[in-house]
């Protein structure tokens, strides 16, 4: 038993999750450690950066993944970059900008918008309606039944664009984003065996789907 707990091959892990990491890498990273290390156990919590950051300043969570700007001023908390993915517009082939050979932000104005947050991205005004949801594939569901838009990662949407039912828009006046994921946890905590077993899981299925895409 010892000799598992310090390979990281049982124990128990507590994670907290943004919402946009968990829709993608949560299926992922569930399939892997059942596979690998069925002693571990594995205890997800997904929620907002602040909720999370609460709870794992409180030690109900030993670690976060999510995007590291949310916890970029607590001087207590270290972010370890786990990947960089390009962002941009995305929307349901037959949407009628999809045609269009340039599209501005003030016509994105005139049709909803997917999120995960409620607030503006990027400086993009909200003007139209739209849809607010923490869940990935929900938002993706969403855009392909409707007319919305969505700010995404072109990275995890891959398999839909290759079959021909998402597009990418070619907004003119729109600065590239770039989403920077990372590793949050306590500058003070050094990490278990079998969280750090967690995160080169992590590394892996991020490297390996980028590069797939």
């Amino acid at each position: 038993n010892l000799r598992l707990y310090g390979n990281g091959d049982a124990g128990r892990v507590a994670l907290g999750v943004g919402p946009l990491a968990a829709s993608f890498i949560l299926p992922r990273l569930s399939r892997e450690v059942l596979r690998t290390r069925p002693n571990l156990r594995l205890v997800t919590s997904i929620n907002s950066g602040a909720q999370l950051l609460q709870d794992l300043l409180a030690g109900d969570i030993e670690m976060i993944l999510a995007n590291s700007w949310q916890f970029a001023a607590p001087p207590e908390i270290l972010a370890t970059p786990i990947c960089s993915m390009d962002l941009a517009i995305v929307a349901r082939v037959g949407h009628p900008l999809a045609d269009k050979r340039a599209v501005s932000l003030a016509d994105l104005q005139h049709y909803p918008a997917a999120s995960a947050v409620d607030h503006s991205i990027a400086d993009i005004p909200i003007t139209a309606g739209g849809f607010v949801c923490e869940n990935y594939h929900i938002l993706m569901e969403a855009v392909l039944g409707s007319d919305c838009t969505w700010l995404t990662a072109p990275s995890l949407l891959a398999d839909d664009i290759q079959a021909g039912r998402l597009c990418l828009l070619d907004v003119m006046d729109f600065q590239p984003l770039r989403n920077d994921l990372s590793i949050i946890r306590r500058r003070d905590q050094k990490l278990s065996p079998a969280a750090d077993a967690i995160v080169d899981m992590v590394y892996e299925i991020f490297r390996s789907e980028i590069e797939r895409a």
